[in-house]
């Protein structure tokens, strides 16, 4: 499990409610897709003007994945524009 945190900070002049979504994560060089399971905590939030909030990304991988770099892309849904890539380089144990 890889567990990391992000900031997400509201520059604009209204509240925005947000929601996190991401994509698959396809292997590159393969283009094989994979569905880790990925956990953004707190999922969804209500950011007023001025604030931060900070999440918590956790992603399992599973042993038997195949080695190389996984990309999966995010957004922070309802705060436009607001988006990530998430990179992955998973080696051999």
């Amino acid at each position: 499990t890889i567990s990391l945190q992000f900031l997400v900070d509201n520059v604009k002049k209204e509240a925005a409610t947000c929601h996190l979504l991401h994509t698959e994560y396809t292997h590159q060089g393969s283009a094989a897709q994979q569905n880790f399971k990925t956990v953004f905590t707190p999922q969804s939030f209500t950011l007023e003007p001025g604030a931060s909030q900070t999440i918590t990304l956790q992603i399992t991988i599973p042993r038997k994945t195949n080695p190389g770099i996984y990309i999966s892309n995010a957004r922070v849904q309802g705060f436009e524009p607001a988006f990530f890539s998430i990179h992955l380089s998973i080696t051999n144990p």
